[in-house]
């Protein structure tokens, strides 16, 4: 910015603007213990190493069988 005033003398200020990048997809990282054995099988999963760039804020697990979870680490029993 640049001001004068009615003599003609001037100053100039300037600001620093930072514009950063667009808000990217999060990346889902999941592990579950144990990975086998005999039913009903609980399994423990780990989705707390899910990682973004402005914070996950959900959780929206499928176990394949019916049933859900919105946990950061939920644990399910397998009977099939």
């Amino acid at each position: 910015l640049t001001v004068t005033d009615a003599d003609g003398l001037m100053d100039t200020a300037m600001v620093t603007i930072t514009v950063g990048t667009a808000n990217e997809a999060p990346t889902a990282v999941v592990s579950a213990t144990p990975l086998s054995g005999a039913a009903p099988l609980n399994v423990t999963f780990t989705g707390s190493n899910s990682t973004d760039d402005v914070g996950v804020v959900s959780y929206a697990w499928d176990f394949k069988d019916g049933n859900s979870s919105s946990e950061m680490n939920p644990s399910h029993t397998f009977t099939t």
